[in-house]
């Protein structure tokens, strides 16, 4: 009960952020941020209650909570409460103030110290910071409250279920020339899919869709096998990917497209691994070869005119490679190089959160200066893994990442559940689109990602346990079938 209460307090702000063109606009951040945070507190309640209700009625129960759970967890979170101190004192310490309330706007420079931590523009910043101390609450609360394997297939079902819908509303719109997202919103781009408004900002939020269909995929079949059922889940889930992919090619994210390539292709292997026996499991890679290419033609076919464009636009990057003329300038490169200066001028601290697109035109490199003098605008890295630095600093890049590296040590001890495995092969697909584009500049896809995180760790909690979903002890004799 409690659990599954749960899930649906975990699922609902995570789907409303996804709606609310996924938190990009200044209004949409709040709102996420702000259901982000009450979710997180609910579900701390809801585990106090639990404890309660545990300390005066014991139920036999050997799956009891324990005060310690909030203390060991919050210790755990606690460099990222630092990280967020440590910007929240920048916003006190600008380095530029903005002109006009614009990421155009030109920079008047302030006297500041230089040793502490700073930001551009403070409002923004404190958005941000804002948003990151709810999504550690909302975590946080996740892990405390998850503690059954059939609450965790309830949320991982509902998130697909709600990705499913919108890709069919999404690729609806696209098919009918909509200029709006779902009909209803304008965008200020064209490079928008559902109510997603950058392509490979949707492109990650069905990676990590993708994880969850294979997840449910291998857990529904072992369940029905094991039961004599027929796997409708998994049918059911294998069918919904199709489009999924398929919208890929429609938004013209190739990043996201290849990756999620890579993802469908190592989980076709790993299934005819497993039902291929020793002898032959020399064809099981040409097999999965066969299906990966089978699928791409049939998305080419559907989707001819976008899959084309995309075809075209790899070929002209990538023509240098056959010829022997020198390589041509890459904007995105010019904008690595130019990232790495950022971080050079402040590199413990950072230009504090948020502050990318303001102190970046400062540092562009001569190619990505245009006939008006003015460099290309770049609201983000194009690289997550260099814009940490540059916003956060090599202190408080360090910080961000010590939370989930102590969480992966605490859970060695954990059985690794099918179900969470193939859970943490698409948040490692997102990872690997980081390296090439922002996912983490959307606030939903960084939302999902930390919630698929703290789910895919419970089930392998639950799954080191006996039984976790069985009724308590005084239950199970009424509750067990005859047979």
């Amino acid at each position: 009960m409690h659990s599954q209460l749960a899930a649906i307090l975990l699922f609902l702000p995570v789907a409303f952020g996804v709606w609310c063109v996924g938190g990009r606009r200044e209004w949409s951040l709040l709102l996420l941020t702000q259901t982000l945070l009450w979710s997180g507190v609910a579900l701390h309640l809801l585990f106090l209650f639990r404890l309660y209700r545990e300390r005066r009625y014991s139920s036999g129960n050997g799956h009891q909570v324990s005060w310690r759970e909030p203390l060991i967890a919050w210790a755990v979170a606690l460099p990222w409460i630092a990280a967020i101190l440590i910007g929240w004192k920048g916003t006190y310490n600008p380095a530029f103030i903005p002109l006009d309330n614009t990421l155009l706007s030109p920079l008047l420079p302030l006297a500041h110290n230089e040793s502490l931590p700073t930001t551009v523009n403070p409002i923004r910043s404190r958005h941000f910071l804002s948003f990151y101390a709810a999504v550690t609450v909302f975590a946080v609360g996740g892990w405390l409250t998850l503690r059954t394997r059939r609450s965790i297939r309830l949320l991982l079902i509902l998130l697909f279920a709600n990705g499913a819908l919108l890709t069919v509303l999404g690729t609806a719109a696209k098919v009918f020339g909509s200029e709006k997202m779902l009909w209803l919103l304008e965008s200020h781009t064209r490079s928008f899919f559902a109510t997603i408004y950058y392509k490979n900002h949707w492109g990650g939020l069905v990676i990590l869709w993708l994880g969850v269909g294979m997840a449910l995929t291998v857990d529904g079949w072992q369940r029905a096998r094991a039961r004599g059922q027929v796997p409708e889940l998994s049918i059911a889930c294998l069918i919904l990917m199709f489009p999924m992919v398929l919208s890929l090619v429609l938004a013209q994210a190739r990043a996201s497209f290849f990756v999620a390539l890579l993802l469908i292709l190592i989980f076709t292997a790993a299934v005819f691994r497993v039902r291929a026996k020793p002898r032959n499991r020399a064809f099981v890679l040409g097999a999965a070869l066969t299906v990966t290419v089978g699928a791409l033609a049939s998305l080419w076919w559907i989707a001819a005119p976008q899959a084309e464009r995309m075809y075209e636009r790899s070929e002209r990057q990538f023509s240098w490679l056959l010829t022997e003329e020198p390589m041509p300038p890459d904007a995105r490169l010019a904008a690595y190089h130019s990232t790495l200066s950022v971080v050079a001028e402040r590199p413990l601290w950072g230009w504090g959160a948020g502050s990318f697109p303001y102190i970046f035109p400062l540092h562009a490199e001569d190619s990505l200066i245009q006939a008006d003098g003015k460099p290309l605008f770049f609201e983000f890295a194009h690289n997550d893994y260099l814009q940490l630095p540059a916003e956060h600093g090599l202190a408080g890049g360090m910080l961000i990442i010590i939370p989930p590296i102590l969480a992966l040590v605490l859970a060695r001890r954990y059985h690794r559940s099918r179900l969470a495995t193939w859970t943490f092969v698409g948040l490692g697909g997102l990872l690997l689109l980081a390296a090439v584009d922002f996912p983490f500049g959307n606030p939903s896809v960084t939302a999902t990602f930390w919630l698929l995180a703290v789910a895919a760790l419970g089930h392998c909690r639950m799954s080191t346990t006996k039984n976790p979903d069985a009724p308590p002890r005084n239950d199970r004799t009424r509750s067990a079938s005859p047979g």
